[in-house]
């Protein structure tokens, strides 16, 4: 089994950033000062909770079978039979995850690190999910070669070309390009969002800027400097921010994935060592998060730089939340 390619888009990027303004992120600036505590609010978090609650309150296993409908209807368009795919189980398996320890907490660092080498079903008490089968498999396989080239390029659209000895090549998704699957996945969670709207799209930009940001400011650069020498005395040397310690775990992944036999399976030795090194590399971190204080000191920089942009900005998010409110109605 291959490992997938993510790829990241303005559209996702928005999303995300409207989930983390509820405190759904799992990110460290959800807390007031450390895992368990009750979610501080913070200003733009309020300033959009009318948008934002319309938003948590839908039926994402409902939005997901609506993608794998739509996307049926398009590939019968483009001359294919496909049978949507059912992904109940997958939320189910995501549902019972959701109820082990915080993501931020101690307790999830020591039994999962940072989730990268520990698979979701295996986080649960209960059994896994039955495997997943695709419903098309049959079907695909009864095509010659060349039909399953335009099968696929019908269902994804054409793959762009990636600069493999490129460790830090990437592409820009574009819904228009990415076949049946982009437009479905494009009508279901994007169209009527306000991430999406291009009437918003710079104060869009320049709200993403505001948490690029924040790791410029003088306050989380000392804070780095003061967990990069805790993480030292650990035995953790040669950091200098705290998004180094899961990085590199993510990148030692990826060359696991890279270096797969022929069937593209990693090496199971070398995938042991690493869920190892995963956890205590993130017991570490957590730990010296918690002894510095990095959650609370990361808190107040962001409220106050958010502060900061609405003043900045009041006419335009009075505009988008006005719109999109009324929209939800």
């Amino acid at each position: 089994m291959t490992r997938p390619a993510l790829a990241s888009t303005t559209a996702a990027a928005g999303f995300a950033l409207l989930l983390l303004l509820t405190g759904c992120g799992g990110d460290d600036t959800g807390t007031t000062s450390g895992a368990g505590d009750k979610p501080a609010v913070g200003p733009l978090e309020e300033y959009f909770s009318a948008m934002t609650e319309d938003m948590g309150n839908q039926d994402f296993e409902a939005m997901s079978a609506e993608v794998e409908e739509i996307t049926a209807t398009c590939m019968r368009e483009e001359g294919f039979d496909y049978t949507p795919q059912d992904t109940s189980s997958y939320s189910e398996v995501v549902e019972e995850a959701e109820d082990g320890p915080a993501y931020d907490s101690i307790e999830y660092a020591r039994e999962n690190g940072y989730g990268m080498t520990t698979p979701a079903a295996e986080a649960v008490d209960e059994a896994p999910a039955e495997e997943f089968v695709d419903a098309n498999a049959d079907y695909v396989a009864s095509m010659s070669e060349s039909e399953q080239q335009a099968y696929y390029e019908a269902l994804y659209g054409v793959q762009p070309e990636v600069d493999a000895s490129d460790p830090e090549a990437e592409y820009e998704y574009d819904w228009q390009t990415a076949g049946c699957s982009g437009r479905a996945s494009h009508e279901v969670y994007e169209e009527g969002q306000p991430f999406s709207d291009p009437e918003f799209a710079s104060l869009q930009e320049e709200m993403n800027d505001l948490y690029e940001d924040m790791a410029s400011d003088p306050k989380i650069a000392e804070l780095n400097s003061t967990w990069a020498a805790c993480m030292a005395d650990a035995g953790y040397e040669g950091m200098t921010s705290v998004d180094e310690a899961s990085m590199g775990i993510s990148e030692e992944l990826n060359a696991i994935y890279e270096n797969g036999g022929e069937m593209g399976e990693p090496d199971e030795a070398a995938m042991a060592e690493l869920h190892e090194k995963e956890i205590d590399t993130a017991v570490a971190d957590r730990t010296c998060q918690d002894e510095v204080g990095y959650t609370k000191a990361l808190q107040e920089v962001q409220f106050s730089l958010e502060q900061d942009f609405i003043d900045a900005h009041e006419a335009e998010l009075e505009a988008m939340v006005e719109a999109y409110s009324q929209a939800g109605e």
